[in-house]
């Protein structure tokens, strides 16, 4: 998602700056206690991720009034190159909280037409959000200095839309509208999905899947699927059952391959059993995308209870699935049981090489084990020679003379 798309959602969440409770009375004058808060104030301006910063900044911009506002926009100004968009946006949109007017026409003369236009967009926003339609219609056309490009306006219609829906305006044909506008195809797809995620967020479920369904029908695949799949999104993890039923029911609206791997990975974070379950059920062009991704995202999270399941459940025709899976990502966090599934590759050339995969960092972190896992380990004549001469060779670039002799080569 782009800086402009997450815009209307920086503001809302500076919303709740005020409910953290700070209270501070801020001037910058001529005093000396004064002098102390303003190099206080552009230390927290030029680096405002650090967490005492953030707070500091949160306090200023949570007491600002017409007695310091432009004393703290004039330091905003002086590095206005430098300020970061969690520094900025928090900023402008305390002032247009205010003092609408005084923020626009303060924003719109900084030498920096990016965040003019985040300024801008924040008012309109702020306008549409509460029903003040006219006033934010009329700000998509203000000007604002600096060489327009030609997704500019269309920056400020997105915040003007975003506005309405959380206002509880914007009808579905006025959003389709909206998309059909968009000057920039390739944009259409990110936009569609915002939209949907925004719909849901503010009114319930059904009246993004409504709308999904709508963009469906008016426009291309790219969009279609942009739309469909930010539903499939919002419904994995808390009702995956209803996320099936819903990709089910649209089975010809995006690469049937990636909807299912991308259902079974977020599936798997509330239920891999259930997750695995459903993958393994579909037919072999489906399975493995969905089969990879569901055991991957629970190796992340649990990689004994993930190795369990592998040792017990895996079905046999699903071997060939899971196996580069459970030896990469398993060869760190349980090198034991990456080792074992690396024996169980059936071309001897595949599994001398997955096995010197999970061996060589566990010869580097635990030799002792690395070790016994080989000796005790059913290998074949063939194999074993192999491993045991890289082995060797592991041992000698370790040892402390090869390191004294790669020093002395580089004198």
């Amino acid at each position: 998602m782009s800086r402009t798309a997450r815009w209307p959602r920086r503001i809302l969440a500076f919303g709740a700056g005020g409910l953290l409770g700070f209270a501070s009375v801020y001037t910058l004058q001529g005093t000396r206690a004064s002098q102390v808060r303003h190099t206080r104030l552009e230390s927290a301006i030029l680096q405002p991720n650090l967490p005492e910063n953030r707070r500091h900044l949160l306090r200023v911009f949570d007491s600002m009034g017409p007695g310091n506002v432009e004393a703290v926009g004039d330091l905003m100004a002086h590095h206005i190159r430098s300020l970061e968009d969690c520094t900025y946006l928090p900023f402008i949109e305390a002032w247009l909280r205010f003092d609408r007017e005084d923020a626009l026409d303060h924003a719109v003369t900084w030498r920096d037409r990016r965040k003019a236009l985040h300024a801008v967009g924040g008012a309109i926003f702020l306008d549409a959000a509460a029903g003040r339609k006219q006033e934010a219609l009329e700000l998509i056309d203000l000007e604002i200095p600096g060489k327009e490009r030609g997704g500019d306006r269309n920056i400020l219609k997105s915040a003007y839309l975003q506005g309405r829906i959380l206002g509880g305006g914007a009808p579905s044909e006025e959003i389709l509208a909206h998309l059909d506008a968009i000057p920039d195809i390739r944009k259409r797809p990110a936009a569609a999905r915002e939209v949907v995620e925004l719909v849901a967020r503010t009114r319930e479920i059904e009246s993004a899947m409504s709308l999904a369904d709508e963009i469906a029908e008016r426009f291309a695949s790219r969009v279609a699927d942009s739309a469909l799949s930010a539903i499939i999104g919002m419904l994995a993890v808390n009702e995956p059952a209803r996320a099936r039923l819903w990709l089910e029911a649209h089975p010809n609206t995006r690469d049937a391959v990636v909807a299912r791997g991308e259902l079974a990975i977020l599936w798997s974070q509330s239920d891999p059993y259930a997750a695995l379950e459903w993958s393994l059920s579909l037919d072999a062009a489906l399975r493995k995308r969905a089969v990879s991704g569901a055991l991957k995202s629970w190796i992340e999270r649990d990689p004994e209870a993930a190795a369990m399941w592998a040792r017990n459940h895996l079905p046999e025709d699903a071997h060939h699935i899971a196996l580069p899976i459970l030896v990469h990502e398993l060869r760190f966090p349980l090198p034991n049981e990456a080792a074992y599934w690396a024996n169980t590759s059936a071309d001897p050339k595949r599994r001398v090489s997955r096995l010197l995969t999970v061996l060589y960092p566990w010869w580097k972190n635990d030799t002792v084990e690395a070790d016994r896992w080989t000796a005790n380990a059913e290998l074949s004549a063939a194999v074993r020679d192999e491993i045991e001469a890289a082995r060797e060779t592991a041992r000698t670039e370790a040892s402390p003379a090869a390191d004294t002799e790669s020093h002395e080569g580089t004198q």
